[in-house]
């Protein structure tokens, strides 16, 4: 998996949450910064706000936002390791299998830890809002 087809499926996953859950992703993603190595604290007074904001979200944006935090979770990490001069494909990958299982896991399905790459994004595209 390429860094554009990552991109391409944390994007579909976005478009998958309510207006007021994507304003509040975009902003919480803002704030995250993998490479400040010199943060002391865990997460700053305004990461804390936005996240507990984010509690209060409907369930139908909760599914989505652990996969999609999973996958975003995934381009850092490659992006960290190719700054490095390290391959950023195995975590690519790992993240989106990652994110799979997360799906699965808030739709209460039983975890596949056998599944392809190619399984994981197909299973990351399905509709599990409820009918």
């Amino acid at each position: 998996m390429d860094r554009l087809e990552l991109v391409e499926l944390i994007e579909a996953q976005k478009s998958k949450l309510s207006p007021r859950a994507r304003e509040l992703w975009d902003e919480f993603d803002s704030l995250i910064y993998l490479s400040d190595d010199d943060r002391k604290e865990l997460f700053t007074q305004k990461e804390s706000d936005v996240m507990h904001q984010i509690g209060k979200l409907p369930r139908s944006d909760k599914r989505v936002l652990n996969p999609l935090r999973e996958l975003r979770i995934g381009l850092y990490a490659s992006d960290h390791a190719e700054r490095k001069g390290e391959p950023g494909e195995p975590h690519r990958v790992d993240h989106v299998l990652r994110a799979a299982r997360f799906k699965d896991l808030e739709v209460g399905r039983k975890l596949d830890w056998h599944r392809t790459l190619e399984q994981a994004v197909a299973r990351l595209e399905e509709d599990d809002s409820p009918r």
